[in-house]
């Protein structure tokens, strides 16, 4: 797998998990949420985070095999 078709793997799951929060956000008023629900949207932020810094690291390393 090439180091775009990473890039774009991890983009599409950041979009995934991105839309995921903002459909729990909507819900999130809604009574009667079970708390496993409400643990994993705690911890959505941070898997975003991770998928964000390997973005980075494979754009980096991408351009320094390029130079």
């Amino acid at each position: 797998m090439s180091g775009a078709e990473v890039i774009g793997l991890i983009s599409s799951v950041i979009a995934i998990i991105e839309a995921a929060k903002t459909v729990y956000d909507a819900a999130a008023d809604a009574k009667g949420q079970p708390e496993e629900f409400r643990q994993v949207a705690a911890r959505l932020p941070l898997l975003i985070g991770l998928l964000d810094n390997a973005k980075r690291g494979s754009c980096e390393d991408k351009a320094e095999s390029l130079d």
